[in-house]
């Protein structure tokens, strides 16, 4: 938690600068409209339960540092920003216990709406949207399995134009992924977690 405080500061700090330098700019508005694509780098907590038959429920924690790649497409109207936007972030967390269990979640992909309002070379935004991810369970001495857990995002963030091309962007993701079944032979282990994440990601606009 320590490690996302830290982080929300960063975040925080950074995005203070961008408004800052928006704000001294003296270049004509600026379109959002179009499509674009670019690549992340952040870190994320994981909290969750996984529940073992037989033994009870066992806390999920871990943090990573984490990467991946994003796309999308803005429509602006006036000074509105819509968008629809999907990423894949890469990585692994991963938590055990010596006598029971080992869980690793290898990749999550969202599927996001975005509205903000732009001010020029920088916008604030909201998103929205629909997350998957992969998962594997290993119950020691019992069996092991993956599957995959359908969930929801949510979060913002503020994106600046640096030139006409090339875009910088602070965001933060929280992400709740549902309860899912692990089959362990004769009885069904169950998963299910959420995250934050604070990223930073550089983006090419087309």
């Amino acid at each position: 938690m320590r490690r996302l405080i830290a982080a929300a500061v960063f975040f925080t700090t950074l995005t203070s600068g961008v408004a800052h330098s928006a704000d001294v700019m003296s270049d004509p508005a600026y379109d959002w409209t179009g499509f674009y694509s670019g690549v992340s780098l952040g870190y994320s907590e994981i909290d969750g339960t996984y529940f073992v038959n037989g033994f009870g429920n066992f806390d999920v924690s871990d943090d990573a540092i984490r990467f991946g790649t994003l796309s999308g497409y803005n429509f602006q109207s006036d000074n509105i920003v819509f968008g629809i936007e999907s990423d894949t972030t890469m990585g692994t967390f991963k938590d055990s216990n010596a006598q029971v269990e080992k869980i690793r979640v290898t990749f999550e992909s969202t599927l996001r709406a975005r509205l903000g309002v732009s001010m020029d070379r920088l916008l604030p935004y909201v998103t929205a949207g629909a997350a998957l991810a992969q998962a594997s369970a290993n119950n020691f001495g019992v069996g092991k399995d993956k599957n995959y857990h359908l969930g929801f995002v949510v979060g913002g963030g503020l994106e600046y134009a640096a030139t006409d091309q090339i875009r910088l962007r602070a965001e933060y993701l929280y992400e709740n992924y549902g309860k899912e079944k692990y089959d362990m032979g004769r009885l069904d282990d169950t998963l299910k977690w959420d995250q934050h994440i604070i990223r930073a990601a550089a983006i090419w606009a087309w």
